[in-house]
């Protein structure tokens, strides 16, 4: 069973506001971009993943500590409570099934209240786990949840380059100079298999959405969250709690075809969804407001496609704006 609060789910919010939003232009790829050194949170790249098979990765953190209210766990309502944490770090092989959370707080002390909070609730998850100043629950089936508790445990972690590549090529193409600082990061794999298991965690229903991946064969998303301003972690969930939160998001998907086919595609897709063609340092970009919640930018190069998502319109032009500088 999911987990279906604030806190726990923050990882997959973040992957549910990337995901999707990337499929709305169907594109992807590294033909013709630029690859170096992007900027990353502080700890991601070094940190590495647990060494278990993983489709689904994020990781958070901020340098600082990040105030959580009570509430944002199960059957707090009501409480004044707050913990501090300085690391989340969720993994999953089937988002909607198998998966984990693992959680570094500021002390012991806020670890062993967030514990109590949720050890009530043991029939959601295959295990919860609290080490010193941290807490891990994980999910689904036995195999893959104890392996997964037993990196997080004995730290057994590789770097995500030497696990997979093809992942870390991917987000060697996020921009290398940071519109703001870099929060949080992560990826998702397998993405025809798994992208509609991440929408609807969300209750979000966007139809033959894993068939259009498919078809352009996208295998890959890379993603970095940043905020200049990122100290406590909302109770709201969806668009919302991003909006809260006032981060940006700048992702990059590949495709497997060249770049003049993912351009048609992109073309008749964004001309049926209404998305409209705004200029932004002189290349054309792709535009759409979401509800007034959010806004969405997007821009390909060769067979990759680029987006971004901001709670306002001058920050989504902020992020674009470091794609296009980074590219050239």
């Amino acid at each position: 069973m999911p987990l279906s609060v604030s806190l726990p789910s923050f990882g997959w919010k973040a992957l549910a506001w990337v995901v999707p939003l990337s499929a709305v232009v169907l594109a992807g790829c590294t033909t013709g971009v630029v690859a170096g050194d992007p900027a990353l949170p502080e700890g991601f790249e070094a940190w590495g993943a647990p060494n278990v098979e993983l489709n689904a990765y994020f990781y958070a953190a901020t340098g600082n500590d990040l105030v959580v209210p009570a509430d944002a766990f199960r059957d707090a309502s009501g409480s004044q409570s707050t913990v501090s944490i300085t690391t989340i770090e969720a993994a999953a092989l089937t988002p909607a099934q198998d998966y984990g959370l693992s959680l570094a707080f500021a002390s012991a002390e806020d670890a062993a209240l967030a514990y109590e909070l949720i050890e009530d609730h043991t029939e959601d998850f295959r295990w919860i786990q609290r080490d010193g100043a941290s807490l891990m629950v994980g999910a689904g089936e036995e195999g893959w949840a104890e392996a997964l508790r037993v990196a997080w445990l004995d730290d057994e972690r590789l770097a995500i380059e030497e696990q997979y590549g093809g992942v870390w090529e991917v987000i060697r193409l996020l921009p290398q100079e940071a519109p703001a600082t870099p929060v949080a990061a992560g990826f998702v794999r397998s993405v025809p298999e798994n992208i509609e298991d991440f929408l609807a965690l969300q209750g979000v229903d966007v139809p033959r959405l894993a068939d259009a991946f498919e078809f352009i064969k996208v295998e890959e998303v890379a993603f970095v969250v940043y905020s200049d301003d990122l100290d406590m972690l909302p109770v709201t969930s969806g668009i919302a709690g991003f909006r809260e939160l006032d981060v940006g998001v700048v992702a990059v998907v590949q495709a497997g075809y060249p770049g003049f086919v993912v351009d048609l595609l992109l073309g008749s897709f964004a001309n049926r969804i209404g998305l409209e063609t705004v200029k932004v340092e002189g290349r054309q970009v792709r535009y759409r407001g979401l509800d007034g919640e959010a806004y969405l930018m997007m821009v390909s190069y060769g067979s990759s496609l680029f987006f971004a998502l901001s709670p306002t319109r001058e920050g989504v032009e902020e992020l674009i704006r470091a794609v296009i500088a980074n590219q050239g």
